[in-house]
């Protein structure tokens, strides 16, 4: 294998772990939110748009009301997340993880939208880094 075509598959190895990294370490960081967190189903009350003072900006909040275990109502406002396309609707369930020993109180809405982005950028990272791989292997 001549130069070029070695450090064009080391370039895209490393392009290929920069697109698997990222996702793999936000997976891992809300996995270790939700280890530490109490689980509750959630109701989409209303869906506001509130104006960002820093940026003017409009940010759409959908406004979910849920019931901790110890019987208290929380009503708790969320961004967008991974996109418009995964925002719950209103009168929908959705779960809530939260940390009942927090005020106020922290949680994350659990979302399909993480998995899915995540699996399409670690799958690109994984088609990338494929050349290189073979070539370490194969080369051996």
């Amino acid at each position: 294998m001549d130069f070029i075509s070695k450090s064009m598959t080391y370039l895209l190895a490393a392009m290929g772990l920069l697109f698997f990294l990222p996702p793999l370490i936000v997976i891992l960081f809300k996995l270790s939110f939700r280890l530490r967190c109490k689980k509750a189903e959630g109701r989409v009350l209303r869906i506001e748009r509130n104006r960002d003072p820093d940026s003017g900006s409009f940010l759409i909040q959908p406004v979910i009301e849920f019931t901790d275990y110890k019987g208290e109502r929380f009503e708790v406002k969320t961004g967008t997340g991974y996109g418009l396309r995964y925002m719950p609707r209103v009168h929908t369930n959705v779960k809530i993880y939260y940390r009942p020993d927090e005020f106020p109180v922290k949680f994350e809405v659990a979302s399909r939208g993480l998995w899915q982005v995540s699996a399409a950028l670690m799958a690109t990272g994984a088609v990338l880094m494929l050349p290189a791989f073979l070539y370490h292997f194969l080369a051996s």
